[in-house]
Parts: C-alpha cells; sequence; structure tokens
C-alpha cells in the first residue's frame, strides 16, 4: 500500500485529477472507473458476505462513482438498488456517462432508502462546502437510519474534505471511507475524523511525477522514527548538552510540573531545572531527584534562573491568579530566546502581545487557541488548519495546534500535519508532557518546528507503546514518560 507524505484540500485533489488528465492523457472516466472498482472492492474486502448493497447518489461525479459501483456489484450477482437525490437531469459529463451505463442493466432506481446489507453514500464528495439543504439533509439522516454498514465514497457526504468540519449536525457515520486520488485533510482533522471510520486512500494509478506538481501539506506520521537520541561528543558534560528550565506549578497544581519536568529530562535535556511554589519542591524532588528545584517567590531573583537557561517552558499548572501572573510578566520582561508556552500561560499570553515570539512555541488546544484569537472551540475545530495559520501569523511565532490531526504551523504557514489521532490522549497531564518533551528537544536544535515536530513524534509513539504495554487498563500521562523511546517505533 503506498505511504502518503502529503495531504491536501478538496481544491488540490482536483487539481490533481485535471493534471493527470491533461498532463498525461488520463481519460476522466478511467480515473471515475478506478474510483468504483477500488471502493467496490474495499466494500467487499471489509463485508465479504454481502448479498446487497443501497447506492444513494447525488447529482456530481461522486454520484458517477457510485454508479460505477452499483454496476461492478450488479456484475458480482450483488443485489443492487439505486437512490438518486436530486433530478438526474442534472447528470453531466462521467456522471452521466455512468448512469446511463447503470439503466442498461436490471437495477431499480428508486427515491427512498431500500433495505440492504451495506449502503453506499455517493451523495456530495469532496464538493461539498457550505451548509446542506434539502433534499440531501433529508437524505443523510435516512442514511444515518438505517443501522447498516456504510462506506463513503471519498469523504462522507456532511463533512468539508478540505478542513474537517462538519456541514450538517449529523453527517453520514461511515464504517470504511474509500478516498480517491489522495488523502484529503478533511477526513485527517477536527469533527470530520468521527464520521470516517476505516480510512482506504488509491492513487487511481496516478503517478507520482504528478503528485509533486501539487503542494499539500506535509505529514507527521504516527510511525516515524525518531531515528536516535541526540548527539554529542564523548567529552560531553550536562552543561553543554542543556538546560531546560520549567517554570509553573501555583497551588494544587504541581503534577503539571513535574510531569513536564520529567518528560524534558527523558528529551535529552543535561539538566532541568524548575521554579515553582515551596509546597512542590519535595514532591519534585521525590519523583525528579536529578533537577535542581527552587521556589518562585516575592524575592526569586528569576533572571539569575533565566539567564542558566538554554529553554524556557513556561505554563504547566501556573494558573492564571496573582501567583502566576506575577511569574509570567516576570519571565516575559527578561525576554528568553527560546520559549515554549502551554497551558495558563497561552492566556496570559493575549495580554502580552509586544514581546518578540519568533523562537517561540505555542502549543494550545482548540479552546485555548480561540481564546487568544477571540473565538470559539467550536469555530477552531471547523477549520483547524485556517486557525493554526491564523495564530502562528498573529502571534509571529511556531505554533502546534494540539487535537486529533495537529497542525505545526509558523508564521502563517502550515508545516505539517500528524495524521495520530487516539482518545487515550485525551487524559489530564498529556500537554504537559509534550510541552517538556518539546521544550527538551528544542535543546538541540535552533529551529522550533523541527523541536515541535520531534516532540510530538515522541508524544505519540509514547502513547502507542503505552497502550501495547497497558492493554487492559487506562492511559494515564505518568505512562508516556514511561515509554519515550529513542528509535525504532512501533507503527
Amino acid at each position: 500500500m503506498k505511504q502518503w507524505n502529503r495531504v491536501y484540500t478538496a481544491e488540490e485533489s482536483r487539481e490533481l485529477d485535471r493534471l493527470a488528465i491533461r498532463s498525461l492523457g488520463f481519460p476522466s472516466f478511467t480515473l471515475m472507473q478506478r474510483a468504483g472498482q477500488f471502493a467496490f472492492d474495499c466494500l467487499i474486502s471489509e463485508w465479504p458476505k454481502t448479498r446487497s448493497i443501497h447506492v444513494v447518489a447525488g447529482s456530481g461525479n461522486n454520484a458517477g462513482d457510485g454508479f460505477v459501483v452499483a454496476s461492478l456489484a450488479h456484475k458480482d450477482g450483488l443485489r443492487v438498488t439505486v437512490q438518486s437525490v436530486g433530478s438526474v437531469d442534472r447528470l453531466a459529463g462521467d456522471a452521466r456517462k455512468a448512469y446511463l451505463q447503470l439503466t442498461e442493466q436490471d437495477i431499480v432506481v428508486s427515491q427512498e432508502v431500500e433495505p440492504a446489507d451495506v449502503i453506499v453514500d455517493a451523495l456530495l464528495g469532496t464538493g461539498a462546502k457550505d451548509s446542506i439543504r434539502e433534499p440531501y439533509q433529508t437524505a443523510i439522516e435516512q442514511i444515518n437510519s438505517t443501522d447498516k454498514n456504510v462506506v463513503a465514497l471519498d469523504v462522507p457526504s456532511g463533512i468539508n474534505a478540505s478542513t474537517g468540519g462538519l456541514l450538517t449536525e449529523n453527517p453520514v457515520r461511515a464504517k470504511l471511507t474509500c478516498s480517491f486520488v489522495c488523502p484529503k485533510i478533511g477526513t485527517l482533522t477536527g469533527p470530520g475524523i468521527d464520521y470516517c471510520g476505516e480510512l482506504h486512500i488509491c492513487d487511481l494509478g496516478i503517478p507520482q511525477e504528478i503528485y509533486e506538481k501539487v503542494s499539500g501539506i506535509p505529514v507527521l506520521e504516527s510511525s516515524r522514527t525518531v531515528n536516535s537520541k541526540p548527539k554529542h561528543k564523548p567529552t560531553a558534560h550536562k552543561y553543554n548538552k542543556g538546560c531546560t528550565l520549567i517554570i509553573g506549578g501555583d497551588h494544587s497544581m504541581g503534577g503539571a510540573i513535574i510531569l513536564a519536568a520529567e518528560a524534558a529530562q527523558r528529551a535529552g535535556a543535561g539538566l532541568v531545572r524548575v521554579l515553582t511554589r515551596k509546597e512542590h519542591l519535595a514532591p519534585l524532588l521525590s519523583r525528579c531527584p536529578e533537577c535542581i528545584v527552587a521556589e518562585y517567590n516575592d524575592n526569586a531573583d528569576i533572571a539569575a534562573h533565566l539567564a542558566k537557561a538554554d529553554v524556557v517552558a513556561l505554563g504547566p499548572g501556573l494558573g492564571t491568579r496573582s501567583w502566576g501572573e506575577s511569574v509570567f510578566q516576570e519571565v516575559i520582561q527578561n525576554q528568553p530566546k527560546k520559549l515554549v508556552i502551554d497551558a495558563d500561560g497561552l492566556r496570559l499570553l493575549k495580554h502580552s502581545r509586544s514581546i518578540d515570539l519568533s523562537h517561540a512555541i505555542l502549543t494550545p488546544h482548540a479552546g485555548e487557541a480561540a481564546r487568544m484569537l477571540d473565538s470559539d472551540s467550536k469555530t477552531v475545530n471547523q477549520d483547524r488548519p485556517s486557525f493554526a495559520k491564523k495564530l502562528s501569523k498573529t502571534y509571529c511565532c511556531t505554533v502546534v495546534l494540539k487535537g486529533a490531526g495537529s497542525f505545526i504551523a509558523k508564521n502563517g504557514e502550515i508545516k505539517y500535519l500528524s495524521t495520530f489521532a487516539n482518545p487515550a490522549l485525551a487524559t489530564a497531564g498529556s500537554g504537559d508532557v509534550l510541552t517538556g518533551l518539546i521544550a527538551g528537544n528544542y535543546l538541540n536544535t535552533e529551529d522550533p518546528v523541527e523541536a515541535a515536530q520531534v516532540g510530538m513524534l515522541l508524544h505519540q509513539n509514547a502513547c502507542i507503546r503505552a497502550e501495547r504495554h497497558a492493554e487492559h487498563t487506562v492511559l494515564l500521562a505518568r505512562d508516556l514518560i514511561a515509554n519515550i523511546h529513542f528509535g525504532d517505533m512501533l507503527s
């Protein structure tokens, strides 16, 4: 199976189509036939006992793909029914050609959902961008009401293929999605992921040279290996391996600072210093005896602590009360060059926009990103690529927009999309571990994007390992730390 190293918007997918047709002379109907064949093969492979299918078709090329599936199923001896949503008079080009071939066979075309083992969603495809209207809304509701296995062609109807946003409250909920030409961003990030089921992708025989002409977004693959630990000379000591300073941990939030500190150690920091509340010093030394810990109070010389640090991580457990705000303002006034800001540090950053963040890495989830841009989390998740770009441009920095399908963006440009989406990471402290990993890795590079990239890879691969080592229990953030691993990864 082809390994995809880039993902694409709906518009880019159509451009790949056009280039294949114009540059290489691929007949467009051949691509449609290949798409239908791929989807039918996937359907039978997934549900080999299928004896009947019902195709719900719209009026565009996605419908044409569905008609091809219907014809192939009929030839294979399955009972086939087709539901035409909207007027067949609107069918044009290849879709009309596929429809005419369909009508030459003994296939029932109706206006209702017919009983079948498998429902094929061929309603809208990648062209849908606006809110779903009738009669498509009713058709989507009918598909979801059947409680049958559903295969979606390209993307489930009701999902924006370019963003993963929802175009209706309840899109088609597929158990299998067959994407054609290329992977679509909308099936790999945002709420759309929940509706795709198992994702299969086929290039339809389009050669690599065509893909090199369309930019797409590079993929940070969950199975990629962080090849080795950072390289150091034999004469290295802890100071030239670098010092990470972790700052945070207000009352009742000492766990966050402990997780971040230990993750930074595991990422390869020569020395980790921690500046926190007095009450957290003993637990920190008990859990992380290798750390140097200090209390932050009114008499603390924070400039002296910052001067000893090569990278500063600000935010885990920081809080937004007077203590956290005081710490934050002192750090910002001293302008550390390499800075990772997370959690409550992001809330406070919104009111400190005059600082230079060109070497900073911000790690918000959707809610934190929304607050920084005067929006709300639902709106952010409706278009995660745009908000990642906007946040990194607004704050002139590198951003890791966390969540299912995380983005790395810098100064208004998407650098990577992580295809990793695992609900096991939806647990308290997971983000603090990521902060520590990124901060620890930032010691080894001057490129904030590279630091974010390696930190994310270690984080998601730690999740894979932790789940496999604790198959029958719930994953905790501390389990990630025990599974941080340089070298060969489990894909």
